[in-house]
C-alpha cells in the first residue's frame, strides 16, 4: 500500500505512520501502540490494513482476559 493513490480523495499519496490507535473491542476502548497507519498526504484521510486490525484485535484479546491488578 505504501505510496499508493489515496481511494478518498484520487489525488494524494498514502503515507504509512506509526501512531496508537484508540480501539474499540467488544464494547471496550483500548489504547493500541505502534499502528502502521496509512495516511494521505492531501486530505489526511487514514486508511489501516486488514492485518493490523487482526493484530489490534489479538492485543485488545489479551488485555481484556488479562487480571486486574489486585486480582488474584
Amino acid at each position: 500500500m505504501d505510496g499508493g493513490a489515496c481511494s478518498s480523495c484520487l489525488d494524494g499519496i498514502l503515507i504509512p505512520k506509526r501512531k496508537q490507535i484508540l480501539f474499540t473491542y467488544q464494547g471496550q476502548q483500548y489504547r493500541i501502540p505502534d499502528v502502521t497507519v496509512y495516511v494521505c498526504n492531501t486530505c489526511d484521510e487514514e486508511i489501516i490494513e486488514a492485518k493490523e486490525i487482526r493484530k489490534m484485535e489479538a492485543i485488545a484479546k489479551q488485555k481484556q482476559n488479562a487480571p486486574l491488578l489486585g486480582e488474584a
